[in-house]
């Protein structure tokens, strides 16, 4: 995984490292986990927090943008199990319903 000084500063105003945002969404990932084993669970977030994720799971950052209302499938298993991804950016579920484009659902051309 990619650690230098961009991703552990701390951003003016007080906001979190990528560092910081990556590890308490991982720690808030696995309690998920303690609290509904063996369950899948579906949690919702902004793209910054799922891409961060993806670094978390993979050591990389994901393939291209995380596009608006796309679904990821992370393989979150206990404290110190490996994680694994197993589906990333799809977006069939929108062309199902005719809305597949950038502006679908208030985004725009740079949203996804």
């Amino acid at each position: 995984m990619c650690v230098d000084g961009y991703h552990s500063r701390a951003w003016q105003g007080g906001g979190e490292s990528t560092i910081d945002v990556m590890q308490r969404a991982g720690r808030a990932l696995e309690q998920l986990v303690e609290w509904h084993p063996g369950q899948r669970v579906v949690v919702t977030s902004h793209g910054g927090t799922i891409s961060n994720l993806h670094l978390l799971t993979t050591g990389r950052y994901p393939p291209g943008h995380v596009a608006n209302c796309a679904v990821h499938v992370l393989k979150v298993r206990r404290a110190g199990s490996p994680w694994g991804v197993g589906a990333w950016g799809d977006r069939g579920h929108l062309t199902r319903l005719g809305a597949e484009s950038a502006s679908a659902f208030g985004g725009g051309a740079k949203s996804g």
